[in-house]
């Protein structure tokens, strides 16, 4: 017990870009309990980025991190980079436009939503672990349910009442996809689950059970066949809104299903998904 407390605590430093997200959510959650309706929050959240980007410049990398749940490589920092300097420039945008800027001001805690929201995305892109994969995109996929009910007009609420029934179907097979890899594999973490199913060979059931799991990946993605919400969120959610979901949110989508390809690279299903 004590060993994995010292590998857990070794480990913060290397997930310091993660901490200040949370930090700056309360501190936002914080600003609109005592302020509401101040621009204050849109400073302070575009104030936190910055930080959140050099903090991401200047921690170390380092793979296997909390017990091999999660990974702080390149990788994950390159996506890192995508998504703050993203949302910087969504939260300009949306700086411009009168008719959204005062929609998210009236609900303040739309701002500490957005670091939430970003925390997930970069958990997505460190995650090595199946549940964290899932908890994180769940993160996302609820906090961007909020945000498409932004203006609470009619349309946005019946909008958003579709994007949240076609996220729980995808989320669903997601889940189911990943309980038959821990039932094929007997593990959650990815590399354990490629290289059990690369002393086994290629089956049908490990097959299903991937492109299950991914599924929820290519809804964030909008790829086919989980594309059939976008047309209607990208008419009923506020512009900025709409830049986020289809810059952001496909990034992070993007990085979650490369982790699943390089952690299959060199098994036959592999191949199978590249082609």
């Amino acid at each position: 017990m004590e060993q994995y407390l010292s590998q857990i605590t070794h480990s913060l430093i290397y997930i310091l870009p993660e901490i200040g997200l949370l930090v700056l959510f309360f501190l936002l959650l914080l600003i609109d309990l005592f302020w509401k309706k101040s621009s204050l929050l849109f400073y302070v959240l575009l104030f936190g980025l910055v930080i959140e980007i050099a903090l991401i410049y200047f921690t170390p990398l380092q793979t296997n991190l909390f017990l091999n749940v999660i990974s702080a490589d390149a990788f994950a920092k390159v996506f890192k980079y995508i998504f703050s300097i993203t949302s910087i420039l969504v939260l300009l945008i949306l700086k411009q436009s009168k008719r959204d800027i005062k929609i998210v001001e009236q609900s303040g805690e739309t701002f500490g939503i957005l670091a939430l929201i970003i925390l997930g995305m970069n958990l997505l892109a460190m995650s090595q672990h199946l549940l964290l994969m899932f908890l994180s995109l769940e993160i996302v996929s609820i906090g961007s349910y909020v945000l498409t009910v932004l203006s609470f007009e009619r349309k946005s609420v019946e909008i958003s009442m579709k994007y949240v029934l076609f996220g729980i179907f995808s989320s669903a097979i997601m889940l189911y996809g990943m309980s038959l890899l821990y039932g094929l594999s007997g593990s959650l973490q990815l590399a354990t689950i490629a290289q059990l199913a690369q002393a086994n060979h290629l089956t049908f059931p490990l097959m299903l059970a991937f492109g299950l799991s991914i599924a929820g990946f290519l809804f964030k993605i909008s790829a086919s066949p989980f594309h059939i919400w976008t047309p209607d969120v990208y008419e009923g959610a506020p512009t900025s809104i709409v830049a986020f979901f289809s810059t952001v949110s496909k990034a992070a989508g993007l990085a979650v299903i490369c982790r699943f390809a390089m952690s299959l690279s060199g098994l036959e299903i592999y191949n199978l998904l590249v082609v």
